[in-house]
């Protein structure tokens, strides 16, 4: 099952649950209890990484960004997995910038919306 919502005027956001389906073995309170907790724990967590990263706390952004990955890959949502890897990776060596802080804001935007298609599951 793929959900859509309109996130941007040309671009429609995807959010796959054929793996969380796969994972769950069609039981679908577990498949519940996963989204509830999804939509509970990512957004305070990419709260934090956009504070981590505004106080320039290389440590929390990576730990932050690497414990999301696992979360945000049971949605199979690989673009914002991958500029997870990419913000822990410039956080590891220290090397914060303008596209940093871009990707961090796309980030929390982004998941910003898959919270909204997950809250209507």
């Amino acid at each position: 099952m793929v959900l859509t919502i309109e996130s941007k005027p040309v671009q429609k956001r995807k959010v796959d649950l054929s793996f969380l389906e796969e994972m769950s073995y069609g039981d679908t309170g577990f498949r519940q209890e996963m989204i509830n907790l999804f939509v509970e724990k990512i957004p305070n967590e990419a709260d934090q990484l956009q504070k981590a990263f505004h106080d320039n706390d290389t440590n929390t952004v990576r730990d932050l960004a690497h414990n999301m990955k696992s979360s945000i890959d049971i949605f199979m949502l690989k673009d914002l997995s991958n500029y997870l890897t990419i913000i822990e990776e410039e956080a590891k060596l220290g090397q914060f910038n303008a596209e940093t802080a871009d990707k961090i804001n796309i980030f929390h935007c982004e998941i910003t919306e898959v919270v909204k298609i997950l809250k209507e599951v």
